[in-house]
């Protein structure tokens, strides 16, 4: 993530339009970019929280450099870093070729695939690694249409999760939901951003409920990094989100977070998060982080990728919580650890 992100950005309203092309590369608005850093991206994610395990799959291109980098990772519990999951297979530097097709039905060097059967209603990944006894294949159903940013560079979607995953030779059901996103356009240049973490939540209580949020905690609250961001704002933390209700999608307008981290590896553990809505409603969301793992596919920053169960108006779901912490962040919170 850098300065060229949808998650750094002002929180905006409304949603853009969207077509079936959006589901395909888009090679007319990245010429626009004429960074190295041209960046598109294709996540996906799944979840069995019976058993507190974790996926994310993940595809980013960088169209200007010929590079793509991308595979999978699943994980169970709580693990330090990344290589410590009982699956990770991501690779940094692979020739595009493996997308000259598309994006729509491809299959990477390390054997992750994604196949479009009908855009925006049915995706399908998959990845299989007999030699350690893993293997997955998950068919995604959507659940709602996408919201997309009205830049139309961005969406995010509701998705049923069903399928099979073998986890280090013993087999596991899944059968949940992920919201899963996409961007493109954008220039992510991988600097030491001066921001303090910027989480992106994501919860799913059933197919007439769900949440999304792109948001720092709140300066004005107990936060552990006030004395390191003193420019910090409460009303500049919200970055994004919508609530979807009974088919119903509302932007968010203002936020007020706190996340307790353990004191290692600084994983979000715990959350408090209360979100307003554009008609002036407000959603207090609990969220406990089941499992967790770090990422650092940006070299100046680590990401902690959590299963979170999230408790709202008595009701219980599952989702993400992805905080980006940056050099600063760490650093700072390291020393006044030792000190």
């Amino acid at each position: 993530m850098s300065e060229g992100s949808f998650i750094l950005a002002d929180a905006v309203l409304g949603f853009g339009e969207y077509d079936d092309k959006d589901e395909l590369l888009h090679p007319e608005m990245n010429a626009a970019v004429s960074s190295y850093a041209l960046t598109e991206t294709q996540y996906f994610g799944f979840s069995i929280p019976e058993h507190d395990i974790h996926g994310l799959t993940y595809l980013w291109c960088h169209p200007n450099l010929g590079v793509v980098t991308g595979g999978a990772a699943v994980w169970q519990g709580y693990k330090g870093v990344q290589t410590s999951a009982e699956l990770y297979d991501m690779r940094t530097f692979m020739s595009m070729d493996a997308i000259r097709d598309g994006i729509d039905d491809y299959s990477l060097d390390n054997s992750y695939s994604v196949k479009v059967i009908e855009p925006f209603k049915t995706l399908r990944t998959s990845y299989n690694d007999p030699a350690r006894q893993n293997a997955f294949e998950v068919t995604y159903t959507a659940v709602a249409p996408p919201s997309m940013l009205p830049n139309r560079k961005h969406f995010e979607q509701i998705m049923r999760t069903e399928g099979q995953l073998t986890l280090r030779g013993k087999t596991y059901a899944i059968d949940g939901f992920n919201i899963r996103d996409r961007s493109w356009a954008e220039a992510r240049q991988e600097l030491a951003i001066a921001s303090p973490p910027i989480a992106w939540l994501t919860g799913t209580f059933g197919e007439d409920l769900a949440f999304n949020c792109a948001c720092h905690e709140d300066p004005a609250k107990d936060v552990i990094w006030r004395d390191l961001y003193p420019e910090a704002t409460s009303a500049g933390a919200l970055k994004g989100g919508w609530l979807y209700r009974e088919g119903e999608m509302l932007r968010f307008v203002k936020v007020s977070a706190v996340i307790e981290r353990d004191p290692v590896f600084f994983h979000p553990r715990r959350l408090e998060v209360e979100l307003e809505d554009e008609k002036g409603e407000t959603h207090h969301i609990t969220g406990h982080v089941q499992a967790s793992l770090s990422f650092s596919l940006w070299p100046n920053a680590v990401v902690p990728v959590g299963l979170t169960r999230w408790e709202y108006r008595g009701r219980t779901g599952y989702g993400d919580t992805q905080d980006a912490q940056w050099t600063d962040f760490t650093h700072g919170i390291f020393m006044k650890n030792k000190a």
